[in-house]
């Protein structure tokens, strides 16, 4: 990905990592399956506003490029 590509201006302009702190408290640590982590789940969230995916295309995408 370029330098100046829009995600990584993103990326450096804005501290998410904000949305961990916010929702911490509703997550257990030590009772039932591990979580995603919030802030992954935040970022799908955002890049499926950003690009207009539906609920499908996003799915989609993130088994193409999660990793």
């Amino acid at each position: 990905m370029p330098s100046d590509h829009l995600l990584r201006r993103i990326a450096g302009a804005v501290d998410l990592g904000l949305v961990t702190e916010l929702v911490s408290d509703c997550y257990c640590p030590d009772n039932g399956r591990p979580s995603w982590d919030p802030l992954v789940l935040f970022k799908v969230v955002f890049l499926q506003f950003l690009y207009d995916l539906s609920d499908r295309q996003v799915e989609d995408q993130v088994n193409l490029h999660l990793a």
